[in-house]
């Protein structure tokens, strides 16, 4: 193989010979010594946009400690490259640092890229996020083709971009909101496993409950606190209403499987036949179950508590 640089508009450009053949590429060189960054990680995507602009070769080169991390948190973050060379090269583009919002350099504690998996930002958010720390897009979830298509590396800004916490956040609540519920069950488990333990229960049962609690999700470890009530039982409150607990029991007693089907016919019901305002009913019925007068659909509750557990909260709830 032979290499061959020079400077071209103020920035470095290699050319690679394989086979006679010439190939342009785009170097990035990580800081294989330390972990990754979100600077480091955002310098790595603009590289790659920058490629896949010219339809050039992204070859990521060095080794170190931090290799396999590297490579695992640019993976996750979905980014691909042609080839990992162990010989050293120079990053081909610059870009200035990141600041905080108050213009302050940006810390390395709590802004690694681990840091943002273990907090349940997911990949399509960060990787938008960090293009558009530089680069304007109308879109405001990104994917490969879109950078592909669209990417300038003239257009990035020259002023150096500030890193707003509340911003990625809203990216990842808009990510969340377009995985289906199946989806976001898968991302959503390790966090419950690891507060709550393994899942006995069915895949059918965590996409119910990842059903009920989704539009309360920011990141996704979120998850934990909002479906708590699905593994631990609240401390019991008193009803405020004994008689619509006691005939929810009733009606719950007659029934031999709890979906929410039938979870929302026995509301109806109770409603109908009661008198009661429904609204103010469901509010004592969920703050029985779940410790809350607001929160998820109740006859999404009932099933994914299913008939004894609601039975038992209700009875609880009485004495």
């Amino acid at each position: 193989m032979i290499s061959i640089g020079w400077k071209v508009g103020e920035r470095a450009i290699k050319f690679v010979r394989y086979n006679d053949r010439m190939n342009e590429i785009v170097w990035f060189a990580p800081d294989l010594s330390r972990l990754p960054t979100i600077e480091g990680v955002r310098l790595a995507l603009f590289s790659w946009a920058r490629a896949r602009e010219l339809d050039w070769d992204f070859v990521i080169c060095g080794t170190g400690r931090y290799l396999e991390r590297w490579q695992e948190d640019l993976t996750w973050l979905r980014l691909d490259w042609d080839e990992w060379d162990e010989s050293g090269c120079e990053t081909t583009i610059d870009l200035l640092p990141i600041v905080t919002v108050n213009g302050e350099a940006l810390p390395q504690r709590g802004y690694l890229m681990r840091d943002l998996q273990q907090a349940g930002y997911l990949p399509k958010a960060v990787f938008s996020y960090l293009l558009s720390l530089g680069w304007e897009n109308d879109a405001a979830l990104l994917d490969k083709w879109i950078v592909r298509t669209q990417f300038r590396l003239e257009e990035v800004a020259t002023a150096s971009p500030a890193f707003d916490w509340d911003q990625l956040k809203q990216l990842n609540r808009l990510a969340i909101t377009q995985l289906s519920d199946e989806a976001l069950a898968d991302e959503v488990r390790p966090f419950l496993e690891e507060a709550y333990g393994s899942m006995p229960q069915s895949e059918k049962w965590l996409t119910l409950l990842v059903k009920a609690v989704r539009g309360e999700l920011e990141l996704l470890e979120d998850v934990v606190e909002s479906a708590e009530f699905a593994f631990d039982h609240p401390h019991p409150l008193k009803a405020e209403n004994p008689a619509i607990l006691t005939h929810f029991i009733a009606e719950l007693a007659t029934v031999v499987l709890l979906d929410e089907e039938t979870g929302q016919k026995i509301l109806n019901g109770m409603s109908e036949r009661g008198g009661w305002d429904h609204e103010n009913m469901t509010q004592i019925v969920r703050l029985a179950l779940i410790g809350k007068r607001e929160g998820a659909p109740l006859p999404q509750i009932l099933a994914i508590l299913g008939k004894q557990r609601s039975m038992e909260r209700a009875a609880l709830a009485l004495r």
